[in-house]
């Protein structure tokens, strides 16, 4: 194994983490380097770097699941001289060996410690709180998506001079050695809040412009564009909050100020035409206060010193393509226009579904194998049946895919589709052109997961296809021999699309050599799917509007044409949105 020194960006982190969490006596830092900058390399090199002040010193990482990436292997090999046949085994005989020195707990499990169970508490609890810590939380944003751990670490810290023992318990249901002491004041564990995005992704996903109330009474319909500030500034008000509570920052005018400021700027993008692609360029990201550690401010060297690794060149535009597209979406159109307003959601899944996935199999309630609500398959049903009727037996959309990886030679490929029963459909497309065994879909137990990962990353000399969704969008590494990432379905959030690209956007084996410092990793080649005059075109579009309130909160590691790159299937310059 090549020896790893950390590059500019890695060591600036370390600098100054290591004199925020060290030197000051600080408790909680951010670091937010794009995902595959080397977050776990700085993350052990910190620990190494604060264990000689505070020898009693352990390190703790806490994973989104049961499953340790090669970042963080190669990472505490390198820096704490452990064995990396120590990693070859299951989750749970590695994070139960104590000779590693290394305590390892999934989010599950770190939340189970802190919150008091009928009085008890459990061994991790007790580990944690009987020995100095130096706690890492990765991929923070996904571990709050669900359960609030955010707010968990918050009360650990929170002041309850004012509380009684029987009421802080029941008040904050924390273990008794988790519970709070007087006034905030606790030396250890310390936290180090680590991850790519600070702000969860997932919930930009819930503000689709089509997402009616079927049950409501009214026409009443949400004003999205405030709907969408509304969850960001909520979302950095979490994360800034915890941040500073868990660094025993009292929350006074300068957190009110801060995040008044964030909501006032992103309004202004909201009601200004400053999401242009031109416009962006020229917004300023808004710096985090200086009393909180984060990582960097905002990423605008690392964003414009991206390169690709190959290339793809456009497509002709074919009009008689783009009138069979419009043709098909009229189609659909037609055939659901029985559903009404208050069924918005449901007709734009069964579209997507439909376009992207071609004459999918729809059984009792299920599509493609994968189960989905009873309307939404009966809606799938009606279409399909259009389709057959009508002879469109494969949309534009689903055609276009199968005649670009047709058109690819011996490379590896990684397509991300937004539903299942898409993926599904679009693995028994392309195995009809790439053949079953280069084609694979990443879904299943960890175990098999793992297989899947080693395959897309072995050396091959052929074409390989890995078709998945969202779900291996993050903490999992496919970047070792692909360079062209597909966005075949659009997430709503543009974090997702960075996630996306982030699974192979990172710092390559062969790319370090021995006792050189990392460069900037280069971008894949990126093509995005959209079928022309479909829901697609709305959330293209919303995409490219959102990118903006990234640029003001500092996190568009990369511009949307990076990340986004070219367009399939082409359409005329004037037709694009």
């Amino acid at each position: 194994m090549t020896s790893l020194i950390p590059g500019q960006w890695q060591q600036d982190a370390i600098d100054l983490l290591s004199k925020h969490l060290g030197d000051t006596g600080g408790r909680a830092a951010l670091l937010q380097l794009p995902t595959g900058f080397g977050k776990s390399l700085v993350a052990t090199r910190l620990f190494h770097r604060l264990q000689r002040q505070a020898p009693r010193l352990q390190l703790a990482i806490v994973l989104p699941k049961q499953l340790i990436s090669a970042g963080w292997k190669r990472a505490l090999c390198e820096t704490l001289n452990i064995s990396p046949e120590k990693f070859d085994r299951p989750f749970p005989q590695v994070k139960n060996d104590q000779s590693l020195g290394v305590l390892f707990c999934t989010k599950g499990e770190l939340k189970k410690a802190m919150l008091a169970r009928r009085g008890r508490t459990n061994s991790l609890a007790r580990t944690l709180t009987s020995t100095p810590y130096l706690i890492v939380v990765d991929e923070l944003h996904r571990l709050n998506a669900q359960g609030g751990l955010v707010e968990i670490l918050c009360n650990i810290f929170r002041s309850t001079a004012t509380l009684g023992k029987a009421e802080a318990e029941k008040e904050q249901g924390l273990a008794s050695v988790f519970r709070s002491p007087k006034n905030g004041k606790r030396s250890w564990p310390k936290w180090l809040l680590l991850s790519a995005t600070p702000i969860n992704p997932v919930s930009l996903d819930r503000t689709d412009p089509l997402d009616t109330d079927e049950n409501s009474d009214t026409a009443d319909y949400i004003d999205f564009d405030t709907s969408e500030v509304n969850i960001l500034v909520t979302a950095a008000e979490k994360t800034y909050s915890a941040l500073a509570q868990l660094d025993g920052k009292v929350l006074s005018s300068w957190f009110k100020d801060h995040i008044e400021n964030i909501r006032d700027a992103l309004d202004k993008v909201r009601e200004s035409d400053r999401y242009t692609r031109s416009a962006q360029k020229h917004l300023m990201p808004i710096r985090p206060p200086d009393k909180l550690a984060i990582f960097p401010a905002h990423m605008p060297k690392l964003r414009s010193g991206a390169k690709r690794r190959t290339e793809i060149k456009s497509q002709r535009v074919d009009s008689n393509a783009v009138d069979r597209a419009i043709e098909q979406v009229v189609l659909a159109a037609n055939t659901l226009g029985q559903l009404g307003k208050y069924h918005q959601k449901r007709w734009a899944m069964t579209e997507r579904m439909v376009l992207s996935g071609g004459l999918v199999k729809v059984g009792p309630r299920k599509i493609q194998a994968e189960r989905y609500s009873p309307g939404l398959v009966s809606s799938v049903a009606q279409v399909v049946k259009a389709f057959r009727e009508e002879k469109q037996s494969v949309p534009e959309k689903l055609s276009s895919l199968i005649d670009f990886v047709n058109g690819i030679g011996c490379e590896h490929i990684l397509i991300f589709c937004t539903h299942r029963a898409v993926a599904n459909s679009v693995v028994k497309q392309l195995r009809t052109v790439v053949g079953k065994p280069g084609v694979k879909q990443g879904k299943g137990t960890e175990e098999a997961s793992s297989k899947i990962r080693d395959w897309f990353n072995a050396p091959s000399g052929e074409r390989r296809v890995l078709v998945t969704t969202d779900a291996w969008s993050e903490s999992i590494d496919l970047h070792e021999r692909a360079n062209i990432l597909v966005h075949y379905e659009l997430p709503w959030s543009p974090l997702r699309v960075l996630q996306r690209v982030g699974r192979l956007w990172r710092i390559r084996e062969t790319e370090v050599g021995s006792q050189k410092k990392p460069t900037m990793p280069r971008l894949p080649a990126v093509i995005h799917f959209a079928h022309p005059g479909s829901v697609d075109e709305e959330i293209r579009w919303r995409l490219q509007r959102r990118w903006a309130y990234l640029r003001v909160l500092g996190l568009d590691s990369l511009s949307f044409e990076q990340a986004m790159g070219i367009r399939f299937p082409s359409v005329p310059r004037h037709f694009a949105p």
